[in-house]
């Protein structure tokens, strides 16, 4: 919060009133900023049902006669008449005004949520090359898909969709911190608490990780991850159905989602949804240092190495509509039904998509809380 009232605190390429502090020694009551708010979601998707012999070819993964691995969420079709044209039969889409008493699909407009906001398609970019990477409908917010093919929810099994930072290139880990770390505290961790998605078939894909890279511990002694498969008949320890043909070591399976039309980006139910900024003021984003950037900064009283803070947080300046998430309040807290998000099939799986004749359709919807809470360390 520390700042210079005679220097161009607003970005504007001016020195003047506008750049003097709301109090008499020149800070604002506001907090000022130099990284980007970082986001995480995680939605967990469950099958109920068992595994079916005769299930259906059209949403279902049958690797073999008779062997049913569960709802194939990267399903998708080609339209016939333009081979361009291709549709993922599933989706999540993401409403800011949502609920339980707002239906997509309701013929009464006024009972419809009306600020679509993002949507999530389980296929990779490379699944439906050669067609619109946009979304199917533009009306329907930014879309986001897979970064990596998405297996099918197996029978009584789970799927995490969610994204994170890759801890190594081609390491099918993704990592999403939980604050940062003081570097001028006496003894530092090893690394952040982090909620960590494994694509790898392991015994464990989800997991709650502490600052010492073990499971963080539940109150009753269990840790915070998804359970190791049980799928042997005779596996005293087995509590859920046993699936024939399963090569899976977790109960649950995870679905990256971090690319757009454009390119890379993480999923998230807060940041927006079509990115921070590249540029606030006169300080410009800086991938590899991972700051906004001022190269203007001249202050006196800093080395010119000093990156400079923006004035206004980020999440206090949106362009999108979204104030929820303003930190001026400057207080912890959790946010009930931020998001509300709608399971969604395509009508017909095997015709390709339009608005009027084959549409989206509501299989399920739940609301998202948000908690919002400041990780830096100063």
């Amino acid at each position: 919060m520390d700042e210079d009232p005679v220097n161009d605190e607003n970005g504007d390429g001016n020195v003047d009133q506008k750049d003097q502090g709301s109090v008499s020694n020149g800070e604002d009551a506001d907090y000022d900023q130099l990284v980007r708010p970082r986001g995480a979601a995680f939605i967990e998707l469950y099958n109920p049902w068992p595994a079916n012999p005769g299930a259906n070819a059209d949403t279902h993964t049958l690797p073999s006669a008779g062997t049913d691995l569960g709802v194939n969420l990267s399903a998708f079709n080609t339209d016939p008449t333009n081979p361009t044209k291709k549709s993922p039969v599933w989706r999540l889409m993401i409403y800011k005004d949502g609920g339980p008493k707002k239906d997509p699909d309701d013929p009464v407009p006024a009972n419809r949520p009306q600020k679509p906001d993002r949507s999530v398609y389980f296929t990779t970019n490379a699944q439906v090359a050669g067609t619109d990477l946009g979304n199917l409908d533009p009306k329907d917010g930014t879309a986001y898909y897979a970064g990596l093919p998405v297996t099918s929810v197996r029978p009584g099994r789970y799927m995490v969709v969610g994204s994170g930072e890759e801890t190594a290139a081609g390491s099918g880990i993704y990592e999403s911190p939980i604050g940062d770390i003081d570097p001028n505290a006496a003894t530092l961790p090893a690394r952040n608490r982090a909620v960590v998605l494994n694509t790898n078939n392991v015994s464990n894909t989800v997991r709650l990780m502490d600052e010492d890279g073990n499971p963080v511990m539940d109150a009753a002694g269990f840790p915070v991850e998804a359970p190791e498969e049980r799928n042997q008949e005779n596996d005293p320890n087995r509590v859920l159905p046993v699936i024939q043909n399963n090569p899976k070591q977790s109960v649950a399976d995870v679905a990256i989602i971090n690319q757009v039309a454009t390119g890379k980006r993480r999923f998230t139910l807060t940041e927006p949804a079509a990115g921070y900024p590249a540029n606030v003021g006169a300080s410009s984003w800086s991938e590899s240092a991972g700051i906004y950037a001022d190269a203007r900064d001249v202050r006196a009283n800093n080395p010119a190495s000093t990156p400079k803070p923006i004035d206004i947080p980020l999440d206090d300046q949106r362009t999108d509509g979204e104030t929820r998430l303003r930190l001026r309040d400057k207080n912890d807290r959790t946010i009930p039904a931020f998001s509300w998000i709608y399971l969604q099939r395509l009508a017909n799986p095997l015709l390709p998509y339009d608005k009027v004749t084959n549409p989206y359709l509501t299989v399920d919807s739940m609301g998202a809380n948000v908690t919002v809470f400041n990780g830096c360390w100063t």
